[in-house]
């Protein structure tokens, strides 16, 4: 059977896909749910994105996996929640790889192998992660061939978009094979379903524009509430030599834009860094960082209690209360 003839997949990872990591996007919905671990987390997702996704699978024959390493809370338990009933785990494709990777494999290469087990099953397959990072894309290029395999990365602090969703729209539309002529419905847009490929071109180039744009907007937003290396120096009384050091022995955390190394300020308060920054820094995820970490560290946890308050890492550790609860909340990260 060809690949133009077989069922097309689309996979979905969780984390800055569905559950979008920041905290500044507008018209997000939250719920408190309970992970492996019966830990309260708190979801937080944009119910237009996930209306007009579930439009997609409804009226096409595209089929959906959850590819996340969230295991079978995503689709057991969450995705009902977030409107997304009835989407598969990936790990349950017929001779998949195993869930979760049993060693050596690492979550990194597991993604990979499964991603490309998709492919050679369906042969069009859309991967949605916000984590691709170079060393996935490599593994991916490592393991097999990439023809067939069209990836979307959103920004995790924004997750999937309305430009994300015009993508996927015109994915669906080229490998329907409809002609422009073909019935309207398909999507609950107004424009058509079927689209030539120059205008399917057209739309996904316009997409990525509007993506980048978003994307663009997240970061400025984030310089504005970061500090520069003088103002580093200011509030904490330390001379450029001793904040190199400090981030040497990771006691201070920045990050590069552009050519300016700028410093978060939830790693700051009342005049110097929060207790426990070194362990912090330490326990944090690599991909974990920019605008993703700025909302984590900023935004209320329901597993943080303070007598009858729900309170963020930061407002935890900046009174004083055990470094080793956020470390461990850290440690359920599932990218690293």
């Amino acid at each position: 059977m060809s690949a133009t003839n077989r069922q097309a997949h689309l996979l979905l990872d969780w984390d800055g896909v569905i559950n979008v990591e920041g905290n500044e996007r507008p018209g997000l919905l939250e719920a408190v749910v309970t992970d492996r671990h019966g830990e309260d987390v708190l979801l937080r997702w944009h119910p237009a994105v996930v209306d007009e996704l579930r439009e997609i699978l409804s009226r096409s024959r595209v089929r959906a996996f959850w590819l996340t390493t969230n295991n079978h809370l995503v689709p057991d338990h969450w995705g009902d929640v977030v409107g997304l009933p009835g989407i598969e785990n990936a790990a349950a494709l017929p001779d998949g790889h195993g869930y979760p990777p049993r060693s050596p494999l690492s979550w990194t290469t597991w993604r990979a192998a499964a991603a490309l087990r998709h492919v050679e099953d369906s042969g069009n397959v859309m991967w949605i992660d916000a984590h691709i990072d170079e060393t996935l894309t490599a593994g991916i290029s490592e393991m097999g061939r990439t023809s067939g395999l069209r990836r979307i990365i959103p920004d995790s602090s924004v997750g999937l978009s309305m430009a994300h969703i015009a993508e996927i729209q015109c994915w669906v539309a080229e490998i329907s094979g409809e002609n422009p002529h073909g019935s309207r419905g398909m999507f609950s847009s107004d424009w058509e379903a079927a689209v030539t490929a120059a205008q399917a071109r057209e739309i996904r180039e316009s997409a990525a524009r509007d993506v980048e744009a978003e994307v663009a907007e997240t970061r400025a937003e984030y310089r504005r509430i970061c500090l520069s290396t003088d103002e580093v120096a200011a509030v904490l009384h330390l001379s450029p030599t001793a904040i190199s050091a400090a981030l040497a022995d990771g006691a201070l955390y920045c990050e590069r834009i552009g050519s300016e190394d700028v410093f978060p300020t939830w790693q700051f308060a009342e005049g110097r860094t929060i207790a426990g920054l070194p362990a912090v820094l330490r326990a944090r995820p690599e991909g974990l960082r920019g605008p993703t970490l700025h909302g984590w560290m900023t935004t209320a946890k329901p597993t943080l209690r303070l007598a009858a308050e729900i309170v963020s890492p930061r407002e935890w550790l900046r009174r004083g209360h055990d470094v080793r609860t956020i470390t461990g909340l850290l440690s359920t990260f599932g990218y690293r």
